[in-house]
This record gives C-alpha cells, sequence and structure tokens, in this order.
C-alpha cells in the first residue's frame, strides 16, 4: 500500500502512522534504465534514515539482484513519493537526473 504524510500503513502484522517516506531508484548511468527501486518508510517511533544510508542500501540491493550488471555504472537517485506511482514505468534522464514517466506502447489489437 502506498501512503504518504500521516496517514496508516499496514505492512504484514504492523501498521502506524508513516512519518517519513523516500524512494530511491537505482539506475544504469549509460541509458537511464532503472534496475532497481526502494521504498524506505519510517513508522512513528522508528528511526528515520540518513539519504546516504537509504542510497547504500538500495545499491546494495539492487547488486545483490543484478545478473551480470556492472555495479560501477550504477548510480542513485532519491526521489519524492509524491511523484512516483506505483506499476507506472520510469527511468532517469541522464543529464537532469531526474524522473521521467516511460509511455508503454500499446500491443497492436488492445
Amino acid at each position: 500500500m502506498h501512503s504518504t504524510g500521516k496517514q496508516q500503513m499496514s505492512i504484514g502484522p504492523i501498521g502506524g502512522d508513516i512519518v517519513a517516506e523516500r524512494v530511491c531508484v537505482v539506475y544504469q548511468s549509460k541509458n537511464g534504465e532503472i534496475v532497481h527501486t526502494h521504498w524506505a518508510v519510517t513508522l512513528r517511533g522508528g528511526v528515520t534514515r540518513k539519504d546516504q544510508e537509504i542510497e547504500a542500501r538500495a545499491l546494495e540491493l539492487a547488486l545483490s539482484s543484478a545478473k551480470g550488471r556492472d555495479g560501477s555504472k550504477m548510480k542513485t537517485l532519491l526521489v519524492d513519493p509524491e511523484h512516483f506511482e506505483p506499476f507506472k514505468t520510469y527511468k532517469v534522464h541522464i543529464k537532469k537526473r531526474q524522473l521521467v514517466e516511460v509511455k508503454r506502447r500499446r500491443k497492436s489489437g488492445d
């Protein structure tokens, strides 16, 4: 479930008020392809991680699942969760270091 602000969030058997939420994407520096998206959510009473910690964890997880990808060519970008919608496809505009939506092509007959 995606929530922002001081809304309720259900994570398995726990839940609570969200006090901080960040999204970090890991992408290929050559073409902007996103290879991993990491959501960092802090609930009331939890510890809010620094941006550098969030980026390091996102990169670590991307590398652990990257099959044959060169980690030295991966970069991270912190994104405001308000501008990131689940189930949409994005890439990173390399020069602007901004998230851009990739429009999906419709299959013929759709």
